[in-house]
């Protein structure tokens, strides 16, 4: 059995028995979820068959999800609140890794979306650089790119620094 087949097997066990469900409910007051956006089907069918029971705490950010690939369904955290009644959903827009320049251009992608997102995001950075937009033909001519930029700046006298987000240079 792999991870798939472990919850699929868990979830068919709480979904066929109440006894069941009751009893793992019962282990715990509140559930977290952390990456609530990368939740998938499966995971989002196993947590719904928890809820009546216990509360559900979930993290996540509602304009970002990165697994799609791999089944992720960010319909998972935009109909929280319709799968969850009586759910508070509370939207932190403070960023404390991007600069405003960066959140201007994905506050712009927030607002061109046929989702509505409800927020507009700010740096607690403050200003830096406008993003600039580069085309590569493939990921070989991207990564050189890359490499170059970072030697030349590293001539040009620019000091390495880094935090907890990023890699300064």
């Amino acid at each position: 059995m792999d991870y798939d087949d472990i919850l699929s097997f868990v979830a068919q066990r709480i979904r066929e028995s109440p006894k069941v469900c009751q009893w793992v409910s019962k282990q715990y007051d509140h559930l977290l979820v952390d990456e609530m956006q990368d939740t998938n089907p499966l995971q989002w069918s196993l947590l719904s068959l928890l809820k009546e029971n216990c509360c559900l705490f979930c993290v996540g950010d509602d304009a970002q999800s990165i697994y799609g690939f791999r089944g992720a369904d960010f319909k998972n955290i935009h109909s929280f609140q319709e799968r969850v009644p009586g759910s508070a959903v509370l939207k932190l827009t403070k960023n404390y890794c991007s600069t405003q320049e960066i959140l201007d251009v994905a506050n712009w992608l927030l607002l061109k979306s046929p989702l509505d997102y409800g927020k507009n995001l700010n740096a607690a950075r403050g200003a830096g650089q406008l993003p600039q937009l580069h085309s590569f033909t493939n990921e070989w001519e991207e990564s050189r790119w890359i490499t170059e930029d970072i030697l030349r700046r590293r001539e040009d006298g620019d000091n390495w620094r880094y935090d907890s987000c990023t890699l300064y240079i």
